[in-house]
């Protein structure tokens, strides 16, 4: 028996618990779903209860597994992933403001005394007389026009490949042999009369 004169000395009060709102399961039965740190993919939804959802994993054999909805999302299809862009999202296209032998120069100044040698949509072909080797393509946005006589590039341009060609043809010529080189000599003579 207890002893009625001592009181117990724990002491019971109403407090009202505190609990976060239940947030309603967005998930529906069937429904393709994968982990959101992408650990596990390609699930279905097998069972819903409460916050709780059961997955059934593809590629995972053996009973499907309990997950809370936070932790679960559903899975983009194939459609949605690889839907195009819509046509706002494209930037327009700028038409080319060049034409074929405008002397051009770099907008950052490294290269200057260009010549316009093709244009291919925002792409521009630019042959610099200051520095050997090929052509070589820019965009657009790269390039301005410089103000300089079109006409005398053009000219230099066409004296170099002239000179070029007679460089090939003396290289050539200087390897024939002797009768080689006679027929050849005779071949020009009457082509040019």
């Amino acid at each position: 028996m207890m002893d009625r004169a001592r009181a117990s000395k724990i002491d019971c009060y109403a407090i009202p618990e505190e609990q976060p709102e239940a947030k309603p399961n967005p998930f529906k039965i069937g429904e393709s779903v994968c982990l959101r740190d992408g650990t596990a993919t390609h699930g279905a939804v097998s069972g819903i209860l409460g916050n709780q959802v059961l997955i059934a994993w593809d590629d995972v054999p053996g009973d499907p597994r309990w997950y809370h909805q936070d932790f679960v999302v559903t899975e983009k299809k194939p459609a949605e992933r690889d839907r195009p862009r819509a046509p706002e999202e494209k930037p327009e296209v700028k038409p080319n403001p060049f034409k074929m032998g405008d002397a051009v120069r770099l907008r950052d100044g490294t290269f200057t005394n260009g010549t316009v040698r093709g244009i291919l949509v925002n792409q521009v072909l630019v042959e610099w007389s200051n520095v050997p080797g090929d052509p070589q393509w820019y965009s657009q946005d790269f390039i301005l026009t410089e103000n300089r006589p079109v006409e005398g590039s053009r000219a230099l341009h066409v004296d170099q490949l002239e000179q070029n060609i007679v460089e090939k043809a003396c290289g050539l010529v200087a390897r024939m042999d002797d009768n080689q080189r006679r027929r050849f000599i005779a071949h020009l003579l009457e082509t040019y009369k």
